[in-house]
């Protein structure tokens, strides 16, 4: 995941954003809960039933679950701090392509 862009849900001229376990949480929600249930017992064949769970639960499994992930992150120190804004990184970016741009003319007139 790129951190640099954006989470989907952002609004910051309302003065809210997502941090990184509900935006994951809405990755989960967004792509997954449409398949999530739950076990409805058996029908007169013997084949099992399911209820599609309810919004609550559903919103409550996809933060559990994005918890637990980013728990496990912190345990094995797979998050980083982002050192740049946005901004900079765009700005640093052009930085060095302005650089490697006049390298080359360089090589060519000499």
């Amino acid at each position: 995941m790129n951190l640099y862009f954006r989470p989907e849900i952002d609004d910051l001229h309302e003065g809210a954003a997502l941090d990184l376990r509900a935006r994951m949480a809405w990755e989960l929600l967004r792509s997954h809960s449409v398949v999530c249930a739950n076990v409805a017992g058996e029908d007169s064949a013997g084949r099992q039933q399911l209820a599609v769970m309810p919004p609550r639960e559903v919103a409550q499994r996809a933060l559990a679950i994005a918890e637990a992930f980013i728990e496990e992150c912190e345990a094995r120190n797979y998050l980083c701090a982002i050192t740049m804004s946005m901004d900079q990184a765009a700005a640093e970016s052009g930085r060095l392509e302005s650089l490697k741009h006049d390298s080359v003319w360089r090589k060519k007139a000499a």
